[in-house]
């Protein structure tokens, strides 16, 4: 009888298990990554607005609740984000004083997770 070279047909079937195994490994350690970098993508949206807001303050402007972030200022500070185009996310909430609209705080929830900002900055709960 004659050797042939080759591989039997357990030792391919224990390779396709193993690459199976790792696959599924795989996935499931990379399967949270997405909701977290859209997570981290809405604090910073949040952010870098909360940081407009203050400079509209700084300059003088008036700070509005929704829209265009400020008016009556030479800062260019665009608008608030539209934070329910993060999936999960709620809408954001701006809150400014009665007078002067000075900016005083935002929020925004995703479930047990939250964003809270004021002029002192902003902090994550629940990342």
């Amino acid at each position: 009888m004659e050797k042939t070279k080759g591989f039997t047909l357990i030792e391919l079937l224990v390779v396709i298990a193993i690459i199976g195994i790792l696959s599924t490994v795989m996935v499931v350690n990379f399967s949270g990554s997405r909701q977290k970098a859209t997570d981290t993508s809405a604090y910073s949206s949040v952010s870098e607005a909360v940081k407009a807001a203050i400079a509209c303050n700084v300059d003088g402007g008036t700070v509005n609740t929704s829209g265009a972030i400020c008016t009556d200022s030479i800062v260019a500070t665009g608008s608030w984000p539209d934070t329910t185009k993060y999936t999960g996310w709620g809408a954001l909430t701006v809150t400014i004083s009665a007078t002067g609209g000075q900016f005083q705080s935002a929020s925004a929830a995703n479930g047990s997770k939250s964003i809270s900002c004021s002029s002192g900055g902003c902090t994550k709960t629940g990342f």
